[in-house]
């Protein structure tokens, strides 16, 4: 597997629109291994995770996935309080939608009272033209030590907890799967489009002319470790090209979707 270096917000919008599909073709490419890996034996398929990933974490550069690994938004439900779990959480800003003032209100007072601020609630308007309430404030999220522990822990969340999202791998529809993440309650999305996103990304990633198709990587992961060296490095050479030209590191404040657990 080529070398790969994840870039931040900051030095991912400093690409031009050409390089930022490079660097999200690459991401695709270093990610996807993992992905088939820890999803083997679970009857989630790895590409639809991925994509779902992606639009989460903005391919990697919200602070959360930058800094943490937490790919997927996954909030920490441990006692924040106590000194012993400091590192298994990080403080973000998140947004939660309601569709009552009165939910969104019940939320803040709750937050408030496990010590988490708030910033606003705001109504505002949706897509379709439907009203809703908008709580942003600060969350507790998880922590991971490499983009391989928050990848294992995504799949995870949905093969092995919670009991709500345990039947997605029975679908063998890739398709299927991520309507019924959505549908039992995972994001909150007022502009209607968190499912056609991604799969717009999963057909990118599986179709071959998709913009991040590779044929190197169409197949199982036994037939992926089989691509050549000359291979990969070309791959990498073709990454390094733009990746060498940003320089400078650190996160950002930015967030990844949030969600319901």
């Amino acid at each position: 597997m080529p070398e790969f270096k994840q870039l931040n917000r900051k030095q991912y919008e400093a690409l031009s629109k050409s390089k930022q599909e490079e660097f999200k073709k690459a991401y695709v490419a270093h990610h996807l291994p993992m992905f088939r890996e820890h999803c083997e034996g679970t009857g989630l398929n790895p590409e639809m995770l991925l994509a779902q990933t992606a639009k989460e974490s903005q391919y990697g550069v919200s602070g959360l996935s930058y800094t943490d690994f937490n790919y997927g938004g996954q909030k920490y439900y441990g006692d924040v309080s106590d000194p012993a779990n400091a590192n298994n959480f990080a403080k973000y800003n998140t947004n939660e939608e309601f569709n009552t003032k009165a939910e969104a209100d019940a939320y803040k007072k709750k937050q408030q009272a496990r010590g988490f601020s708030t910033k606003h609630v705001k109504k505002l308007k949706a897509k379709d033209g439907t009203y809703y309430y908008q709580w942003r404030g600060q969350q507790p999220f998880k922590k991971f030590t490499n983009a391989e522990d928050g990848i294992k822990a995504q799949v995870e969340f949905f093969s092995k907890s919670p009991k709500r999202y345990k039947g997605v791998g029975k679908i063998e529809d890739p398709y299927g799967q991520i309507e019924a993440i959505k549908n039992a309650g995972y994001a909150t999305d007022s502009t209607g489009k968190y499912v056609s996103d991604i799969i717009e990304i999963y057909d990118d990633i599986t179709q071959k002319d998709g913009k991040y198709y590779d044929s190197n990587i169409e197949f199982s992961l036994s037939t992926l470790n089989k691509v050549g060296v000359a291979e990969e490095e070309g791959i990498k050479k073709e990454y390094d090209k733009y990746v060498n030209e940003i320089g400078g590191e650190g996160g950002d404040d930015a967030n990844v979707l949030s969600y319901e657990d």
